[in-house]
């Protein structure tokens, strides 16, 4: 039966330096020896170590130290002691050995993120993969080669490639089921599992519970790649075994609080899952947010999970990139605005051409002009000749980020030269480029408008689309893939390897509200593994900390409150277009007909209809 109470669960473990190197030691509940030999739970191969030095009882939310006549004793917070209760900060001291015992948080005896450690090579840890001409799930159907095959088939797919977007698959099994929580766990039962995706509530998984064993006495009785079965916890536990060559297993659990029917309707569940995975496209290589999309190239650092906005936004991306229209990307300070202008390049036509940055809130005053249109030689004494951005991204993109910050005077002229697509560089003459405008703002830009902050022609030229990429806090789906990115590159650069993030340690993570969204998350954890112990995992208590002593940062911006009214957005549309139109046309309507591209009827029809009082022209028309 799993434990139920507060004491039971409790779990602890001894930490300190053995040797050179900083080592954990989990306790099972029970008896744990601990001495220099290989059969002990806790081995301390150093000679001042008794073979069976001591024996550490785990029970009740209590530990005891036990001498087993050592020749070295044992010590805690300093007095030798033969028969002693150990307290979570206590330090017990095997001959020149000195470990704390600590309490684990709920969640921190489990991995969520599991990471190799850079001596580890990862070819020797990665279960064989799918190749390229094989048979997806995608392509069989029920009855191709039964039931079992096609189970073991989506199973060793998820063996082939992250697990992003697998949580809405346990979702839907457990709903179909009324159970309480759904769980994929990689390794062998007996030791810690690593958590692959989880959906609600989950039992005791820990190495020493009553589930555990159970699974360890039934892996130890099955035979073959795959095996279904239940077990009775109090309520029953439904599963699914898969048995990689080459690799550790993974369990597909079920939690129900009332008996399933059979294992039969275990694998039809199981069928179900399956079918799941084939709509959403789970094949090697990643989940839905990794699937193939025509068209689409994403730049290197781009990390792809399964948030449904993030997804719906990327599979529009190729559209957008789509010809020569100026594109706005709307989104908080640090979301990732700018991956996402280096993917609308990538997957244009414009990919070959040069990707030009400027950030408009960094120009220095006074040279913003210059910096844009450039400098001729000669322009003034002692002035080399310089390009500006513009004809710098020259058959390529233009991205200009924080384009609310460009000065107000400025907007005409960069409007002017965009229609034209000419520049005339300070002292020189007029030159043709051709450049794609791909601005980015976390402003609000139709507020500024109505400030008069930003021109109203300009805002129409920039959006000629426009794509919002949404905050942290509304992707949390996507943490692990993006936490386990950036916290294998952070190892790897500094040569620290790390265990992972504990299931505790993530779900904090989780539940923060990201102010500062990714480009914060990514500081966090550089300074997670900075102080994380090498060969430790990431848990709660670093985290908590890292979180609580971050900076305050002010609470994001409120988005504006859009009308989704279509006719009253498309008419509010027209109204500005039209007197952006008549005002650069001198309220000619022929001419101002022509810059809309349409007929003059059309725009005498409109200003009837949108009651717009237009400026007197400059000379009568003639007919």
């Amino acid at each position: 039966m799993a434990p139920t109470s507060a004491q039971a669960e409790t779990r602890y473990r001894l930490r300190g330096q053995v040797g050179s190197r900083l080592r954990t030691f989990p306790l099972q509940p029970g008896e744990n020896t601990l001495g220099s030999l290989e059969g002990n739970d806790i081995c301390l191969p150093v000679s001042e170590v008794s073979r069976q030095h001591a024996i550490l009882r785990v029970g009740r939310g209590m530990v005891r130290v036990e001498d087993c006549n050592s020749l070295n004793h044992v010590f805690v917070n300093g007095a030798r002691v033969q028969l002693a209760p150990v307290h979570p900060g206590d330090v017990i001291s095997f001959g020149p050995v000195a470990l704390a015992l600590e309490e684990l948080a709920p969640g921190d005896d489990q991995l969520a993120i599991h990471l190799l450690e850079p001596e580890e090579p990862a070819a020797a840890a990665e279960p064989a993969r799918v190749l390229p001409g094989q048979v997806t799930a995608a392509h069989k159907r029920p009855g191709d080669d039964g039931p079992m095959a096609l189970l073991e088939e989506w199973l060793s797919r998820l063996t082939a490639g992250p697990v992003h977007g697998v949580e809405p698959l346990l979702e839907a099994l457990a709903r179909t089921l009324w159970a309480e929580g759904a769980v994929l766990l990689e390794g062998p039962p007996g030791r810690e599992p690593v958590v692959r995706a989880s959906h609600g509530a989950l039992r005791d998984l820990g190495p020493d519970s009553a589930l555990a064993r159970q699974l360890a006495q039934r892996e130890a009785r099955e035979a073959g790649p795959l095996s279904t079965g239940s077990l009775q916890e109090p309520g029953e536990v439904a599963f699914a075994c898969y048995r990689p060559a080459g690799g550790p297993p993974l369990w597909l659990l079920v939690f129900a609080p009332f008996e399933l029917a059979s294992a039969s309707r275990i694998l039809a569940l199981s069928l179900l899952l399956l079918s799941w995975a084939s709509q959403l496209e789970v094949v090697a290589g990643g989940g839905p947010g990794e699937r193939e999309l025509p068209g689409l190239h994403l730049p290197e650092g781009f990390v792809r999970g399964p948030n449904a906005a993030m997804r719906l936004l990327l599979e529009q991306l190729p559209h957008f990139a789509e010809g020569d229209s100026a594109i706005l990307i709307l989104g908080e300070t640090g979301v990732g605005k700018e991956l996402i202008a280096k993917a609308v390049h990538l997957s244009s036509r414009r990919a070959a051409g040069p990707f030009v940055q400027l950030n408009c809130a960094t120009l220095p005053e006074g040279q913003v002009e210059a910096e844009f249109f450039g400098v001729a030689k000669g322009a003034a004494t002692g002035v080399d000749a310089r390009s500006g951005v513009l004809q710098e991204a020259d058959g390529g993109t233009l991205f200009l980020d924080e384009i609310g910050e460009l000065p107000l005077t400025f907007q005409a002229k960069l409007l002017t030269a965009l229609d034209h697509q000419r520049i005339r560089p300070l002292g020189g003459k007029e030159i043709k480029v051709n450049v794609r405008i791909v601005a980015a703002t976390n402003q609000n830009l139709l507020a500024a408008m109505q400030e008069g902050k930003f021109r109203p022609d300009f805002y129409f030229r920039l959006s000629g689309a426009e794509l919002r990429v949404p905050p942290l806090r509304e992707r949390v789906d996507d943490l692990p893939a993006l936490v386990s990115h950036s916290l294998r590159l952070s190892a790897l650069a500094r040569q620290k390897g790390l265990r992972g993030v504990t299931a505790a340690a993530l779900e904090r993570l989780r539940r923060y509200g990201w102010p500062g969204n990714v480009r914060q998350l990514k500081q966090l954890l550089e300074r997670l593994v900075q102080r994380c112990p090498a060969g430790e995992a990431i848990e709660l208590a670093l985290v908590r900390e890292e979180i609580d002593s971050a900076p305050a940062m002010p609470e994001p911006a409120a988005e504006p409150n859009f009308d989704l009214n279509l006719p009253r957005r498309v008419g509010a549309l027209e109204r500005e277009l039209i007197l952006a139109a008549l005002e650069r046309a001198g309220g000619s309507r022929r001419r101002a007909a022509s810059i809309l591209g349409i007929a003059r009827n059309t725009l005498m029809r409109k200003l009837q209809e949108l009651a717009i009082e237009a400026p007197a022209e400059v000379a009568p028309e003639a007919d």
